[in-house]
């Protein structure tokens, strides 16, 4: 194989209907700010999940029981699927799922008052858990959720 590492592992896993990718991450700062990293286009081109861990390399892997896992949950088209492969994975080694769903702050150059910025923030919130609940049933999953208030950010 040649050419782009990203490009080439994405399609080995695409051709041969891999379910799940593990890749380390070592790059450092610099190479991966000029060049761009193989592991976030893998994260970002490839259809299966992609377990990645800085420096995995270097550490010894306990036990996958009695682990607490957390999985970051959007409303994206594959979302359902996410939550699924998350809840099967944590299942099958006895983890404890708990979901974790970030809503974006409010600019916060624009003046609002306080209690229309918390009444606003509590609508995004109930609005939130009933998407979350409308995914968990299909997907298999009775995970407790957590709800987080974030700042918007562009890269």
């Amino acid at each position: 194989m040649s050419g782009d590492a990203a490009r080439q592992i994405v399609h080995l896993a695409r051709t041969n209907g891999f379910d799940l990718i593990i890749m380390p991450t070592h790059a450092g700062f610099f190479r991966r700010t000029l060049l761009g990293s193989t592991t976030a286009k893998v994260l970002n081109d490839a259809d299966c999940p992609v377990l990645t861990t800085q420096h995995a390399e270097t550490i010894s892997p306990r036990s996958l029981e009695h682990r607490e896992w957390v999985c970051a949950i959007g409303f994206s088209p594959d979302s359902e699927g996410i939550l699924r492969y998350a809840s099967q994975a944590a299942k099958a080694v006895r983890a404890k799922l708990t979901l974790v769903h970030v809503i974006p702050a409010g600019a916060p150059d624009l003046p609002v008052q306080l209690d229309l910025e918390e009444h606003l923030e509590s609508a995004k919130r109930e609005a939130a858990s009933r998407r979350i609940e409308e995914l968990q049933g299909p997907a298999g999953s009775h995970a407790p959720v957590r709800m987080a208030i974030g700042a918007s950010r562009t890269c």
